[in-house]
């Protein structure tokens, strides 16, 4: 439990946006972002190029990696999360 604490609060976050999507209020995306995470790039529109990228490619979630970790390109990075 205390060992798996990280990935234990990332379980929580997907149960969360499973529970936006099946509102009656019928979002059509919901996004996840960490307090220490940020976009910075404001002369793109970030989160509709993610968004028209998921319809294209018929992804339902966009996850992000830990690439910068040895071995950490296939561990999912809970600070970003988008689905549809």
């Amino acid at each position: 439990t205390r060992n798996n604490e990280r990935e234990n609060f990332n379980w929580e976050k997907h149960l969360m946006l499973y529970e936006y999507l099946i509102s009656p209020q019928n979002f059509t995306h919901v996004l996840m972002l960490d307090a220490d995470a940020a976009l910075v790039k404001h002369s793109l529109d970030i989160l509709g190029t993610i968004a028209k990228d998921m319809e294209k490619r018929q992804l339902d979630v966009f996850l992000t990696s830990e690439d910068w970790l040895l071995n950490g390109e296939n561990r999912i990075n809970g600070g970003f999360l988008m689905t549809r």
